[in-house]
């Protein structure tokens, strides 16, 4: 949905790269994709972000519908199986293989956000792309927060006026929150 939704956003004028890792999601998408072929702008993508490339295991949710790399924080039960994934990291993604650096980045990784945020610590640096992110846990949370603050991040509750966290004490188990560049 989000990705439709971007892609409608952006239009002509940008892309989306929808990173998915689990085939029964992907499918999802690519069929809801092709049920809207006015969308041109989504590149469905079968990977895992994480800080690195490679392959993991990543646990597949009871309900089939999600799932989590076997490292990432988050919720620890309710898993039924395990599959092997392609990972990448954003940075390798844009410097690497040379796609464009993004303006918007939305995470919803379920505990695997701080995986993420490292594997894209060069992106913070120089593109300074805002960040959607969905967190899922304390220790997910303290791992957003570090690499937040350590880019020059600041980060606010996506509820109305975007107040800022002023403190990682500030966020609950789940929270949604907006990182942007401080200077902005």
């Amino acid at each position: 949905y989000i990705s439709l939704l971007g892609g409608r956003l952006v239009a002509e004028r940008g892309k989306v790269f929808a990173f998915e890792a689990l085939p029964a999601n992907l499918e999802r998408l690519k069929e809801n994709l092709e049920l809207n072929p006015q969308i041109r702008a989504v590149r469905a993508l079968q990977l895992a972000i994480a800080d690195k490339t490679g392959q993991a295991e990543f646990l597949v949710h009871a309900s089939g519908g999600m799932g989590k790399l076997q490292k990432a924080a988050g919720r620890q039960a309710d898993y039924h199986e395990t599959i092997i994934v392609e990972l990448t990291s954003l940075d390798h993604f844009v410097y690497s293989e040379g796609h464009p650096a993004p303006s918007l980045v939305k995470l919803d990784v379920e505990g695997g956000e701080g995986l993420a945020l490292i594997g894209m610590r060069r992106l913070l640096r120089e593109a300074q792309p805002v960040l959607l992110i969905e967190l899922h846990g304390p220790e997910a949370s303290r791992v957003v927060w570090q690499e937040l603050e350590a880019a020059g991040y600041s980060v606010h509750e996506i509820t109305e006026g975007y107040p800022r966290v002023q403190s990682i004490e500030d966020l609950n188990w789940k929270s949604y929150v907006l990182a942007k560049a401080a200077h902005d």
